[in-house]
């Protein structure tokens, strides 16, 4: 099984109540596909949270095991507004039973040197993929991508959400990889193997917040993105929000805190 992600996080919600629902789709072969759709913005980790006891409950006696999934959500920059409009979907893949002993291989251990070459080449893939968006070079960005993610993300529908996200933010002022952090076979992920994250935080003239993490997959001998989480702030924006809500913002978005900087 691969791994498909798709986010698009851009803005600030002050809602705090959602509705939830979550049904199961029975594929057969005691696989399921789990739906998740939530009136609020409530995030990955919080999705997969309540997919996972959902499963658990569904599979009963047997194990859980979870496959591909991709969710996207979008909240809104006022701070005083609510919307009752659903804002987060996500779609995740289950198997109920005990999977083969060829799937449950793990991947060898990197030696420390191998380790810190992933790490460096993970943070200069960081750094070229974010300049590419802010050109504009989105033919270029595409090809930084995953297999799967092209798979399953045409080019044209994958350009227009850039658009849409990243696009003209302006000059960079200030730019700073923060955080890198390498996991071999994470229980998150169906697909076994090196996962590099890599936290970023970035300031141009029209974008004062532009901050996340990218997630790169080593593919053969290839780093290759796998997942991304951008939250961006243009200037306009910027000059509403109060240092208390900047706070929450930075923490949304996963830049880096204001307290270590």
């Amino acid at each position: 099984m691969k791994l498909f992600i798709t986010l698009f996080v851009i803005f600030l919600s002050n809602t705090s109540y959602a509705s939830q629902e979550i049904k199961f789709h029975d594929a057969g072969n005691n696989t399921y596909v789990a739906k998740l759709v939530s009136s609020n913005n409530i995030g990955e980790t919080k999705g997969l949270e309540i997919i996972a006891n959902a499963a658990r409950k569904k599979c009963g006696s047997k194990t859980a095991h979870f496959g591909k999934y991709r969710f996207s959500g979008q909240e809104q920059i006022s701070i005083n507004e609510t919307s009752s409009e659903e804002t987060f979907r996500m779609i995740q893949q289950l198997f109920c039973g005990e999977l083969s002993s060829k799937t449950q291989e793990k991947t060898k251990l990197l030696t420390e040197l191998e380790k810190n070459k992933l790490e460096s080449q993970a943070r200069n893939l960081t750094d070229l993929y974010l300049d590419y968006l802010a050109m504009t070079d989105f033919k270029k960005a595409y090809s930084l991508l995953s297999t799967t993610l092209k798979e399953n993300k045409a080019v044209g529908e994958w350009e227009r959400n850039k658009k849409q996200v990243t696009s003209q933010p302006g000059e960079l002022l200030q730019s700073e990889i923060w955080r890198v952090t390498t996991y071999i076979d994470p229980p998150s992920s169906a697909q076994k193997g090196v996962y590099i994250a890599t936290d970023f935080d970035r300031k141009y003239t029209q974008a004062p917040i532009f901050c996340g993490y990218l997630v790169w997959y080593l593919e053969g001998d290839e780093l290759k993105l796998v997942r991304e989480d951008i939250g961006k702030i243009n200037s306009d924006q910027f000059s509403e929000v109060s240092l208390e809500d900047l706070t929450v913002v930075k923490a949304k978005f996963r830049c880096k805190p204001l307290t270590a900087q």
